[in-house]
């Protein structure tokens, strides 16, 4: 009785998947590291939160502000910056016209808490050049990070009074400090923001990085499956009640469904640790600003599309289909291997292939060239890459987004069935070289068997 070619696969799917879901590796990739990534998302929110609550009082109680600029307006300056919650306990004495040495003197061993800040002008070849010191007591002993803080808050000041002395006025130096841009946008368009950019630019990134290790990991775990069960005894009393073309489909799968099982309970442990850390950030600290989530209503505002139900759905269907069609270029490899022996050398072609398109799509990123990136989503090999974040983000609109995740797609459907033909002419024809011309034949020959 004739066959149909996928009958069973459910049988091999199913006893595949067990037989793959076992060991200590299965178990720390598919419960332990969710729990880690739940605990990273979560410490993400959660220590930003509990630092910004709690300033350190800095024990500083006393500064002599020595002010030899000529201006008499540094003192001034400096108390309108000073940060009252972090130097709560200081006093700033301002003093003009006095020698700095004097000065110090004044501070006694029993001061460990007070230094002296010289502020002075002084001339190089008829230019002023100002000049501010720190002179800590010996027997000073406030933190470093305290007095160099100090410093540099006279710094600033002094480049305020240097302003002011001037003549130029606040919105003067405003206009001329302010910083010159370019961008391209088209007719209507609003221009997108740095945050918005860096989401949009980052987020592939990070996603083809992960991709890729996770293509590497699986597809080597495909071949050594694909390859062993070839060489097993097993494999003559399959056959007579399988298809090689549901034997391949149904174990590549197996392995397939296996590894999106696991990166999707990594997504769910760290987007729910995420979730969590930002809510009890809020409770830690009322003030608490998340900064990644006010970057992603940025992209929502400024892309079309970008995380909508809509792009999601689109997203983890390039995802899926992505990360398969590599999966199923590990079978196609496996298949033409016939010892277990050959097995490194022959998914060597694979790695290859793999980063071809993972540099491919890595470096387009930073390309940022529309008409290139596009390229490169069209292109299966790079798709399976890109694709997914690309949809997310709204770097691809969901109407292209939609017609390349087809072309995705079809090139899964596509690579199976010359997986199943060669995997079958490999089996029935051990040793003999499996040409493209001969794998539609091959198949024939095999039906007219099962028959």
């Amino acid at each position: 009785m004739k066959k149909g070619r996928f009958e069973n696969i459910g049988t091999i799917f199913a006893f595949t998947f067990r037989q793959s879901a076992t060991g200590k590796a299965f178990v720390f990739m598919t419960l332990v590291l969710p729990i880690l990534l739940f605990a990273l998302g979560f410490a993400v929110n959660v220590i930003p939160a509990a630092m910004g609550e709690d300033v350190e009082v800095s024990e500083a109680e006393r500064v002599y502000l020595v002010d030899d600029s000529g201006t008499e307006m540094v003192g001034e300056v400096f108390l309108q910056l000073l940060d009252r919650e972090r130097f709560a306990n200081l006093t700033v004495n301002m003093i003009y016209g006095r020698d700095v040495e004097e000065v110090c003197k004044e501070i006694s061993p029993e001061d460990t808490n007070s230094f002296v800040i010289h502020v002075e002008q002084n001339v190089d070849e008829g230019v002023p050049v100002f000049k501010v010191t720190a002179i800590v007591p010996e027997w000073c002993t406030l933190p470093e990070e305290d007095y160099e803080e100090l410093l540099s808050l006279t710094g600033t000041c002094m480049e305020s009074v240097k302003v002011a002395t001037a003549g130029i006025d606040y919105e003067s130096l405003v206009y001329l400090s302010s910083a010159v841009y370019s961008d391209i946008i088209e007719a209507g368009e609003a221009p997108e923001s740095f945050a918005s950019v860096m989401i949009k630019s980052l987020a592939p990134m990070l996603a083809t990085l992960v991709l890729y290790m996770m293509i590497i990991l699986y597809g080597q775990s495909i071949g050594k499956v694909v390859v062993a069960e070839k060489n097993s005894k097993l494999m003559e009393m399959l056959l007579t009640s399988v298809q090689p073309d549901a034997l391949i489909a149904g174990k590549i799968l197996a392995m397939t469904c296996l590894a999106l099982m696991q990166l999707m309970l990594w997504i769910i442990g760290f987007v729910a640790g995420f979730a969590a850390g930002n809510m009890i950030g809020g409770v830690i600290n009322p003030d608490f600003d998340n900064v990644v989530l006010n970057a992603l209503s940025l992209v929502m505002e400024q892309s079309a599309g970008a995380f909508s139900p809509m792009a999601i759905v689109l997203s983890l269907l390039s995802l899926i289909f992505g990360f398969g069609l590599f999966c199923v270029l590990a079978g196609l490899v496996a298949s033409c291997i016939g010892k277990a022996e050959e097995l490194a050398n022959g998914m060597g072609i694979y790695n290859v292939l793999v980063i071809i398109g993972f540099f491919g799509s890595y470096f387009t990123i930073m390309m940022e060239n529309e008409a290139v990136s596009r390229i490169i989503r069209i292109i299966p090999l790079t798709s399976a890459f890109i694709l997914s974040s690309d949809i997310l983000v709204g770097n691809a609109g969901l109407l292209e987004g939609f017609l390349e995740l087809l072309i995705l797609i079809a090139s899964n459907v596509a690579l199976i069935i010359v997986t199943a033909r060669v995997y079958k002419a490999k089996v029935f024809y051990v040793g003999t070289n499996v040409v493209t011309s001969k794998l539609g034949f091959l198949g024939k020959k095999h039906q007219e068997i099962q028959k």
